[in-house]
This record gives structure tokens, sequence and C-alpha cells, in this order.
């Protein structure tokens, strides 16, 4: 018997898109901040989650959604040290800006879901599946590339 939920994969995959497509942003925006025009000039330095995917990455994610868990990755985002001013420090700020993005989203939908508790809004089922599966994505995203 297969054990797939049509609601949990509904509800997970526009959410993992979301929450890979806000990570890259990350890493292309601060690249972009920090001098490097190349994010900008590849069309990288937006929230428009189509220019964040990689086909093979989006087509796994896909898949694995049918077994229960999404497992994918998001297009990389390409930059050029030799812009950055500090080499060392730079490419650092480059590489956690994704993982920070995800900590954002955590927290945002943590907080927004503590708010809707303490206001005694009800979210049925549903809201509760999407603000659980969101926040267990952006905990699974940042960890698994801070290491």
């Amino acid at each position: 018997m297969s054990n797939f939920d049509p609601l949990y994969f509904l509800t997970a995959i526009p959410l993992i898109l979301l929450s890979l497509a806000l990570h890259e942003y990350g890493h292309a925006a601060m690249a972009n901040a920090l001098g490097d025009p190349t994010p900008r000039l590849q069309g990288r330095v937006t929230l428009n989650p189509i220019k964040h995917l990689d086909p093979a990455g989006t087509f796994m994610i896909i898949m694995t959604s049918f077994m229960g868990f999404g497992f994918g990755w998001g297009k990389p985002v390409q930059t050029n040290p030799t812009y950055y001013k500090d080499l060392r420090r730079d490419t650092i700020l480059v590489a956690i800006a994704g993982p920070a993005m995800n900590l954002c989203q955590l927290m945002l939908a943590v907080g927004i879901a503590n708010v809707l508790y303490i206001s005694g809004v009800l979210l049925g089922s549903w809201g509760h599946l999407a603000f659980q599966i969101f926040i267990v994505i952006n905990i699974a995203l940042m960890f698994f590339n801070l290491v």
C-alpha cells in the first residue's frame, strides 16, 4: 500500500519551491550588495521562483515528494569573487545568506503561527499542516546548507 497523501503533496510542493527560491535569492542579493554584478546580470536578484529553479532539482523535489519527503535543489547562484572587497568575509556572507533567509522564513512562520494560536484563530487541519511543512522545510534547508 502507498502512503501517498495528495493534500500533503499539494501543500508541500509550493512551499518547498518558495523556500528554495527565497534561499537562492538570499545568495544573489548578498553577492549583489557586496559589489558582484553577476547575479543581477543573470536575472537572479529577483523573487520570481522560476528564476531559481533547477530543472533536475525541481524534478527530484516532485518525485521524492510522492514518497513523503521533498529532496531536491535550486539553481546555484553564480558569483565572481573578484568583485568582493574582502574575499574571505564576503564569500562567507554570500554563503550564509541562503540559510539566513531560511531562518527568517522559519522565524516568520513560527511568529505568525504563535500569533494565530494566541488570538484563538482556528486554522483547521490544512493550516496546521501548511505551517508544519513550511517550518520543517526551512529547518532542513538551513541546516543542510550549513553543513
